[in-house]
């Protein structure tokens, strides 16, 4: 059942009315000042009355308490004897508030960011605090066992300003119970920092530490309250033993690729995930080159990867291109089905699609339904081709910001989740130079934003070089061709460097390195015609399949 502050209404009962000050009323206030609390303290939230406790009628202390300002339990203990009753609402299903909840009122609090709150056992310990100068402090109602989750439930809102809490509770086993409590309830359920206080072999609770130690007693245990370090904040000491490994050179230093130790030099990924930016004029071969790389990690490092594609619309025809990638293949209609079920078996653990459908394809989308992937079978790289379709979760007026807003969101999850965003975007419209030749597509000519590159972990630039003329002229891109890849970022460069791939493109769709571009010229102009009629098996396939 959820409650609500607006359910804790005003108590209707004259004994409200016979409430006085603790100054008018001797035995309370000598009480008080037995206890080292000051009046002045009590005054807002503590009165002074004549109660009867089981038939006998006893000088008070009333703790009033309040919840937006209206009177909703009233609780009466004697000076001179440990007896206590109370006034409560007549709503026996609404749980006790908190005493002195009010003093995280939003009305009251305002503005206030950072709260540390005070959780006491009881209302005399909460009060001690309050003389002291501490502001946010509340006691359990009901005794150590009550429950939080019950007695929190309408004031959850009100918590939001909250970031620590320290737990002060009584050295006896209720106390200890009491504390198993809270802390289960405010640092596991709600994630706020929550400390406990170690008081004095010799006191029982945190009022008899102001009676014995007086009000600086008191602030130096609240001071001295150690919070366990915010795993957002990196202390050298706590990571002593990591940091020695990295200096003896026992940290992750990455895996290759795949497609040999050329590019292995300029291209090693780490398990910590990150952002790849792949881009490149149109038809230069972004998408396939960026397919065969994929399923190179999938082949030789059984990695997982999630294609959110929009480039392969026809799913099936994309899976039987990885397919011919992965057997090296021109012809797969010439496998058996026996040879088709165990490639496609095998690339099922490790590949998965998002097709959307009607679903706008935000960033959360895209991690939501990662996500689901991921609960199936490992995700190590997600492939998002191409950004030009992705909408932004919101409306922001500059396309700049868009972008930025839609690059740290995929990458902030791809570091919590160890993988490896990687997408293909375009370039602006590319200016001609006096020759007529198209100027250079490099980290400054990416569309929309320089956030491209100021993001990227790993940026890449894709283009075709025709060997003979223009890939527009005669057959076009049918010309022959090697493919440039320009390295033109990475993120640590003791590991891997920047500089210039050259890829010879196979019939199968498989990318070949090459040492330079000399070498991809003099294949082409001097080697024997594509064997594209072979009509076979190539032997050199990746996936470890029995036939």
């Amino acid at each position: 059942m959820r409650f609500y502050p607006s359910d804790y209404y005003q108590i209707d009962d004259p004994r409200l009315d016979a409430l006085r000050n603790i100054a008018d009323d001797k035995a309370v206030f000598d009480y008080v000042c037995d206890q080292c609390i000051t009046v002045g303290a009590l005054e807002a939230g503590c009165k002074a009355a004549e109660e009867y406790i089981v038939n006998t009628k006893h000088h008070c202390l009333a703790y009033v308490n309040t919840v937006e300002g209206r009177v909703c339990n009233v609780k009466y203990r004697a000076v001179d004897a440990k007896q206590f009753t109370q006034l409560t609402l007549k709503d026996k299903m609404l749980p006790m508030a908190p005493y002195n909840i009010d003093c995280l009122w939003p009305d009251r609090v305002g503005d206030a960011t950072g709260i540390t709150l005070i959780v006491t056992e009881g209302e005399k310990d909460c009060c001690a605090l309050l003389s002291c100068g501490f502001r946010y402090v509340i006691s359990t109602p009901n005794g150590a066992g009550a429950k939080p989750e019950t007695y929190m439930s309408a004031f959850r809102e009100w918590l939001r300003p909250v970031t620590r809490v320290v737990i002060c509770h009584d050295e006896d086993e209720a106390g200890y119970e009491m504390m198993h409590n809270v802390r289960e309830y405010f640092g596991v359920r709600l994630g706020r920092q929550v400390s406990v206080t170690r008081l004095p072999y010799s006191c029982k609770d945190i009022a008899e530490v102001l009676a014995l130690y007086g009000e600086d007693g008191v602030r130096q245990i609240i001071d001295n309250a150690r919070f366990p370090d915010s795993p957002q904040v990196v202390f050298n000491n706590s990571r002593v033993s990591a940091i020695k490994e990295v200096l003896k050179g026992n940290y992750d230093h990455g895996y290759g690729t795949g497609f040999g130790p050329l590019t292995d030099r300029h291209l090693r990924f780490t398990g910590e995930g990150g952002l790849i930016i792949v881009t490149g004029a149109p038809s230069e071969g972004k998408t396939s080159w960026s397919r065969t790389l994929l399923c190179h990690l999938m082949c030789h490092h059984d990695l997982g990867v999630c294609f959110c594609s929009f480039e392969e619309p026809n799913k099936d025809k994309h899976v039987a291109n990885v397919v011919r990638i992965a057997m090296g293949t021109t012809h797969p209609e010439d496998m058996t089905d026996e040879m088709m079920d165990s490639v496609i078996g095998y690339l099922d653990s490790r590949m998965a699609n998002i097709s959307f459908g009607n679903t706008p394809p935000t960033p959360n989308n895209i991690i939501r339904l990662c996500e689901e992937v991921r609960h199936r079978q490992p995700v190590h790289f997600l492939y998002i081709d191409p950004y030009l379709f992705i909408e932004p979760d919101r409306n922001i007026e500059s396309e700049t910001l868009q972008i930025k807003q839609v690059l740290t969101t995929l990458q902030s999850w791809g570091r919590l989740r160890n993988i490896w965003i990687m997408i293909v975007c375009h370039p602006r419209k590319l200016q001609k130079d006096q020759s007529g030749k198209y100027e250079t597509v490099d980290q400054y000519t990416i569309a929309g934003s320089a956030h491209w590159a100021n993001l990227a972990d790993y940026l890449l630039a894709v283009k075709r070089e025709f060997v003979y003329g223009s890939g527009t002229e005669d057959n076009g891109s049918a010309n022959p061709s090697y493919t440039v890849v320009n390295v033109m970022k990475v993120r640590d460069q003791e590991v891997c460097h920047t500089g210039n791939l050259y890829f010879m493109r196979q019939p199968c769709g498989r990318y070949d390195e090459r040492p330079s571009a000399e070498s991809c010229k003099r294949e082409i102009m001097h080697s024997a015609p594509l064997q594209g009629d072979v009509r076979d098996i190539d032997t050199s396939y990746w996936i470890p399949v029995v036939f």
